[in-house]
């Protein structure tokens, strides 16, 4: 199941009212979407579990709040970024945006990490900074705007866009020094 696929109400409905069978059901359809996006934001697998558990925690003990049962994807999916979020702020992992503006980035390393035939997209990933990450994500892939994006990463509008402007010459460079072939070209 993905967060695009909804469950019946009734399920959510017998959840909120304490029903054990429900609350299981939600979470054999539900955890691997979770999973799968916090992994996509942390690229951490140890972390992606223990996020995980703090999702399911937090809608055992929460889902008696939720007003609307037919939100409850997007609910699920928005507590799975912020614990995502929360994980990469609390271990201080997020971008020195200081260095990026003095020209202090090390391009060099980010085309270490492209393969010899391809440009392989999570290796690419993984040399972004977590902040970086996420704003891609969000932005490409979630269809989130710099607004939303902005909102949950406590930034403004513009500093969400001037990471994914940043990101976009990143990308370009390493792209023009290695071809779109993947193979690099001598400096």
């Amino acid at each position: 199941m993905s967060f695009s696929k909804r469950l019946p109400t009734k399920v959510i409905i017998k959840a909120q009212k304490g029903d054990k069978f429900a609350l299981t059901t939600i979470y054999q359809e539900f955890k691997v979407p979770v999973f799968n996006l916090a992994y996509k934001v942390t690229l951490n697998t140890a972390a992606s579990e223990d996020i995980l558990q703090q999702v399911f925690e937090k809608v055992i003990n929460k889902i008696i709040f939720l007003d609307n049962p037919s939100t409850f994807n997007g609910w699920i999916k928005t507590i799975t970024y912020r614990a995502s979020i929360d994980y990469i702020n609390k271990k201080k992992l997020h971008v020195d945006l200081s260095l990026v503006e003095s020209g202090n980035v090390d391009y060099e390393k980010l085309l270490f990490s492209i393969n010899e035939e391809s440009l392989d997209i999570e290796k690419y990933l993984k040399n972004l900074a977590d902040r970086e990450r996420v704003v891609l994500i969000l932005f490409v892939v979630e269809g989130y705007s710099h607004r939303e994006i902005g909102n949950l990463l406590d930034i403004t509008e513009g500093n969400s866009k001037q990471i994914y402007k940043r990101l976009l010459a990143k990308l370009s460079k390493v792209s023009n020094l290695a071809g779109y072939s993947g193979k690099q070209k001598s400096l």
